[in-house]
């Protein structure tokens, strides 16, 4: 998933790919370094929406083969952890929306599927919370 982020101190975003999303932080691929500690913004744009987190560097690694450095990032807060586990449940639902549209061989609409993946995958995000 597409992400943006930059430094609390500075106001331009980089563009990036994200690596792994989990209730505690995101990972994702930076050209640069970013130093343990380092706070930084996060926005994920999801749909027509854009999710806002707040995070702090936990880790910055050089990647071997590529010129980028891995970097994961916890997440702040409580609202930012809720957020981005939101924008994590809504593009899993367009993915079961995907699959159930080729199963079915029809399109199925994002209510629909979202009703249907809420019906069997809510209890375990509300367990997070």
């Amino acid at each position: 998933m597409p992400i943006q982020y930059h430094e609390t101190q500075s106001t331009a975003f980089e563009k990036t790919p994200s690596v792994d999303l989990s209730e505690g932080g995101i990972c994702f691929l930076s050209e640069r370094y970013l130093a343990k500690g380092t706070r930084i913004g996060l926005r994920i744009p999801v749909g027509g929406q854009i999710f806002r987190i707040n995070g702090q560097v936990a880790y910055c690694h050089r990647m071997s083969k590529v010129e980028r450095f891995r970097t994961g990032v916890a997440f702040r807060d409580a609202t930012s952890v809720f957020r981005a586990k939101l924008a994590e449940e809504i593009v899993q639902i367009r993915e079961y929306q995907k699959m159930l549209s080729r199963k079915l061989g029809h399109e199925v609409s994002q209510e629909e599927a979202a009703r249907q993946w809420v019906g069997k995958y809510a209890k375990r995000f509300s367990e997070l919370f």
